[in-house]
């Protein structure tokens, strides 16, 4: 019996408890981005008409935020297939998330903390955040 268990735990190697530890660090993280992911793409819809309230938008301009949105996500959709298929797909794809969260974080802290009202950054926020999704929805 010893010599079977002998066997088993030199095929695993010495490092193969911290080798799990680390696959389960990295599920983690990755369970917890894409929910965060997903989160920020479905809370606009429910946050828009509060948002144009306290930022003092009218639907014309919550509208331009979402065609910017839009617009680029829709080329973006193409520009990562194009992009995948020249780059391993986890540089694109964590590239794609850090751009999206990124983009929400100048979001936040522009429109909600410093009650900034440029409706041309705003766009251009959300551009970038179409661009960030558009990279990790394509996979």
């Amino acid at each position: 019996m010893q010599e079977t268990s002998t066997q088993s735990s030199q095929t695993q190697g010495p490092n193969a408890p911290r080798k799990r530890k680390h696959k389960i660090f990295v599920f983690a993280i990755t369970a917890v981005i894409y929910s965060s992911l997903h989160a920020s793409r479905t809370a606009w819809a429910y946050t828009k008409p509060s948002l144009g309230v306290a930022l003092e938008l009218n639907d014309t301009a919550l509208s331009v935020l979402d065609t910017s949105f839009l617009a680029v996500y829709a080329i973006g959709l193409y520009l990562s297939e194009w992009l995948g298929d020249r780059m391993k797909l986890v540089l694109l794809l964590g590239k794609g998330m850090f751009l999206s969260i990124s983009a929400l974080g100048v979001f936040v802290y522009l429109f909600g903390f410093m009650k900034f009202s440029s409706l041309l950054l705003g766009a251009a926020v959300f551009a970038l955040n179409g661009l960030g999704q558009s990279a990790v929805i394509s996979r």
